[in-house]
């Protein structure tokens, strides 16, 4: 029904050297570490959840086959004024197609 308080006062000094007292309650800190304590547990089993569901996810993208992998790629080409077959060259660097290695 009641809660006992119980507390420790515990002598201290500064980095002067001047003498202090630092007081604080048993229970408080106890009541923090059950909170860190369940708070790390959540987040574990968060964690463990996630990482599952990218476990899963490696898995269904592996079974689909290497013929469906196809990244996606940036090609810079660098041009500068108007040369003859500038169109044909640009076209080509967007119609190659990518072999699948196997």
């Amino acid at each position: 029904m009641y809660e006992t308080f119980t507390a420790a006062i515990l002598p201290g000094q500064t980095l002067r050297g001047e003498e202090i007292f630092v007081c604080y309650s048993q229970g408080a800190w106890r009541h923090f570490s059950i909170f860190l304590a369940l708070l790390q547990v959540l987040m574990g089993a968060y964690l463990i959840w996630h990482a599952l569901q990218w476990l899963g996810y490696v898995r269904r993208r592996l079974k689909l086959g290497p013929w469906l992998y196809a990244p996606k790629a940036a090609v810079l080409c660098p041009c500068k004024g108007v040369e003859p077959g500038l169109e044909r060259n640009l076209v080509s660097l967007t119609e190659f197609e990518r072999q699948a290695e196997l």
